[in-house]
């Protein structure tokens, strides 16, 4: 699993209901295999979603994930993050900006 659904409650769900777990797992699957875009293309599109959505905990940890997986700069993020500036604000930067800074320093 990416992560995308890893969390806690999944990792419950997989004694409670193992076929909606398993199902679950077939959407991640679904949705992070390459296809027309690649996984660390999705995954600089991930970043930017949950940046702009002000939520500086999942923007750390998507940021994170992408730093161990694909081996992100910081540069990189920067560039996602100004597309978060032009299309979500300047609040929505500053926190992703401060979410980026607890990864990379």
């Amino acid at each position: 699993m990416d992560g995308a659904f890893n969390g806690k409650g999944i990792n419950k769900l997989k004694k409670e209901d193992e076929s909606l777990y398993n199902a679950v797992l077939a959407l991640d699957d679904a949705v992070w295999s390459d296809g027309v875009i690649d996984r660390r293309t999705k995954k600089l599109i991930a970043i930017a979603i949950v940046a702009s959505n002000v939520n500086e905990s999942g923007t750390e940890k998507q940021i994170r994930s992408g730093k161990k997986q694909f081996d992100f700069s910081k540069e990189e993020i920067i560039e996602v993050l100004k597309i978060v500036l032009l299309t979500s604000g300047m609040q929505a930067f500053n926190s992703a900006l401060q979410a980026m800074y607890n990864v990379y320093e």
